[in-house]
């Protein structure tokens, strides 16, 4: 503009790139690189100088000395602390004053804690860690440490693990939130190093928590002895400590998992039934514990006189162990699972004991007029096995060979509950799919006679195959005369396969004639 008397504008000469070179860009660097770092000694002490200072009317807000400028210098110190070590150091012992001093009993103050927390979670620090931040302050800054650590834990787990001892003491807080987050960092924390020393620390917790904490840490334990288990000894006696001491807050899968353990350890058998017996007798109140015992009892239970070296000599006469499956029986606390349990492991001890079988009999039928339809008809299953069908009663009560990982057809953790070889409730009698495979020839039985009709069933087990069991159903008459339209139905468990081949016709012949046959293929 004319008459203006504006200052020349300073510019610098400009020079283009030399032809074939490319302009370079200037890459990101590191606040230290910039210089920014030298600014981290002013800041530390503008906040060691807000926590010593005394009331300022003009700045401070409910005793809190000017929290607006304490939390944007807070969040400056976060991003000049990531990444670097050494300026990390520089401020470690402010952020612990400043955590310290501020009170919490109002919002500027809780607001200061939020971010003194999240800075010492977010910096890099030799000496304090990033669990420098549970030492200070109350449940609050405890709280939010513990949320801003579990995002921590796999990044910074060898940081965590050296803190081991700070986040297990925190369990001892009688805060149901603060419990709550404690035990899943501490959770988090265990591996195949401290599975020893931490289980013990939350078996622990686990006697003396709320009932509201002890269904998580239940099923923590049992899923980090599963993973982390030094051997299947410690596995085994820290799974049943979890069942002693949760009771019926162990998961659904918990008593499942248990039990295919222990169906694989068989050199163990000698010590977990005697183990387990021991526990029973002392107390049937816990329902899983009392469902584990049972079954073990029920298929291992002659080995109880067997010599064991790990475990004490005690001498367990059989009418003890018929007394006390009698009692879990009669108990109003056992459940109806529980009850199958028992009713199952007493037929199966009926083939292992040489005791009195009247009295095992006398306690199954008793049940046959249960209120419980599972049980009365599991109860009327057995009978019929004393009193028909006896000699299908030893490959019955056969010893349940070793568990898969995957047991069940149907995939289900609880399907051990729902096989009849395992004595679940709910389970047809099935008399040819249970006999084992390495056992004598399954004798010829007939299925129904009455009315004229008679119908034979002949089993055979191809060599080949072990799985599949061949069934062949005879129907011949009786009577004079013809039975016309004749059709032949099976029903076999979720957990098997049948197919029906064709008969041999629809029309079942006199006396005289050729009965009617048709095969039937069971495959388990």
């Amino acid at each position: 503009c004319p008459g203006s008397q504006s200052p020349p504008l300073t510019t610098r000469p400009h020079f283009p790139p030399r032809a074939g070179r490319e302009p370079r860009c200037p890459g990101p660097q590191r606040p230290t690189q910039l210089g920014i770092g030298v600014a981290v000694p002013q800041v530390v002490e503008m906040l060691r100088n807000l926590e010593v200072s005394g009331y300022s009317q003009e700045h401070s807000i409910m005793g809190v000395s000017d929290p607006f400028l304490q939390v944007r210098a807070l969040r400056l110190l976060r991003v000049l602390g990531q990444g670097s070590e050494e300026t990390s150091e520089a401020m470690n012992d402010t952020l612990a004053q400043v955590a310290t001093n501020t009170e919490t009993s109002h919002n500027a103050g809780s607001a200061v804690l939020y971010e003194t927390v999240l800075t010492i979670t977010a910096v890099r620090s030799a000496s304090g860690g990033p669990c420098g931040a549970l030492n200070p302050g109350g449940p609050f800054l405890r709280s939010v440490a513990l949320a801003s650590l579990l995002r921590l834990v796999h990044a910074e787990n060898s940081a965590l693990q050296r803190h081991r001892a700070t986040v297990l003491a925190c369990l001892r807080v009688p805060d149901p939130a603060l419990q709550r987050r404690v035990l899943d960092l501490s959770l988090a924390l265990l591996s195949g190093a401290n599975i020893r020393t931490m289980a013990q620390e939350l078996l622990g917790f686990l006697e003396t928590c709320p009932p509201a904490m002890k269904p998580p840490c239940a099923s923590g334990l049992l899923l980090a002895a599963e993973r982390f288990a030094p051997n299947k000894r410690w596995h085994i006696d820290t799974a049943l400590q979890v069942l002693t001491m949760a009771g019926s807050s162990v998961p659904d899968d918990g008593v499942s998992r248990l039990v295919q353990l222990i169906g694989g350890a068989r050199e163990l058998h000698p010590y977990i039934v005697r183990r387990l017996y021991g526990a029973l007798a002392c107390d049937i109140s816990p329902q899983p514990l009392v469902q584990v015992a049972t079954w073990c009892i029920g298929e291992y239970g002659d080995l109880l006189a067997a010599s064991c070296e790990e475990a004490e000599p005690v001498q367990v006469e059989e009418g003890q162990v018929l007394a006390l499956l009698e009692r879990v029986l009669q108990s109003h606390l056992s459940l109806p699972p529980t009850r199958a349990l028992a009713l199952t492991a007493l037929m199966k001890l009926s083939t292992r004991l040489q005791g009195d079988i009247d009295r095992i009999r006398r306690i199954v039928s008793v049940f046959g007029s249960c209120h419980d339809i599972e049980l009365q008809q599991r109860a009327v299953e057995y009978n019929a096995l004393f009193r028909r069908y006896d000699h299908l009663r030893w490959g019955r009560g056969a010893r349940t060979p070793g568990f898969s990982p995957q047991l069940g057809g149907a995939g289900r953790p609880d399907s051990w509950l729902l096989s009849p070889a395992l004595g679940g409730a709910g389970a047809p009698l099935n008399l040819w799919c249970h006999c084992p495979p390495s056992g004598p020839p399954i004798p010829s039985l007939t299925v129904w006679e009455g009315d004229g009709l008679r119908l034979d069933f002949a089993f055979q087990r191809p060599p080949g195959d072990p799985q599949l069991l061949l069934v062949m159903a005879s129907a011949s008459r009786t009577q004079p005369g013809t039975a016309a339209g004749f059709l032949l139905q099976a029903a076999v468990p979720k957990s098997l396969q049948v197919e029906l081949e064709p008969p041999s016709g629809t029309s079942v012949p006199g006396p005289d004639g050729a009965p009617l046959r048709q095969r039937l293929r069971v495959r388990n």
